[in-house]
């Protein structure tokens, strides 16, 4: 929080003691939105506004394991974004019909491409908790059923849910498999 910068924390009731707690770190309070507090006229009127950015604003820190001892934050922008996930997007034609899984936790950079090439093309972004279902039955039978279009993991995972296959069905849906990591 502090290397960010941030205005604002958002979050939900379950995990508002924890942003009252990060809260803590910083030198001045940042303010605090829990999205449970809000009704949906209240998102819908206040939820549809044109924010202009700067292509050089930060978009997010990504922290190193920090060879020294210390991690060290690399900031990347939002042109670098934007040019990352419009080559992903051609790359494996991305549109608002695509319904992309997303193994990496959101705080990994292996979530990046997901999460951004979901928001930036309407299409629908699919978290799979990998921790609270670890079994890759569940993956397969999960991609079957959420229809999922385009899987991203890393390696590993993916074995697990080859072996799985024939177990599993048929997979109609699925474009893309992307490997990395």
């Amino acid at each position: 929080l502090k290397d960010s910068g941030a205005a604002l924390i958002v979050t939900d009731s379950e995990n508002f003691q924890l942003a009252l707690k990060l809260n803590g770190f910083v030198t001045s309070p940042i303010a605090i939105l829990n999205l449970d507090d809000l009704d949906e006229y209240t998102l819908c009127v206040h939820g549809n506004r044109r924010i202009e950015t700067d292509p050089n604003q930060i978009a997010y820190i990504l922290y190193t394991s920090g060879s020294t001892g210390k991690p060290k934050g690399v900031v990347q922008n939002q042109r670098n974004i934007l040019y990352y996930i419009r080559n992903w997007t051609r790359l494996f034609s991305i549109t608002g019909t695509d319904r992309i899984a997303q193994f990496a936790s959101f705080c990994h950079d292996g979530a990046i491409p997901d999460i951004y090439s979901a928001l930036l093309n309407g299409a629908t972004l699919y978290p799979f908790d990998i921790k609270r279902n670890p079994r890759s039955e569940e993956i397969a039978r999960w991609i079957i059923a959420e229809e999922i279009t385009i899987w991203h993991s890393v390696p590993t995972w993916y074995r697990y849910f080859v072996n799985t296959i024939n177990a599993a069905g048929e997979f109609r849906r699925l474009r893309f498999v992307v490997l990395g990591g």
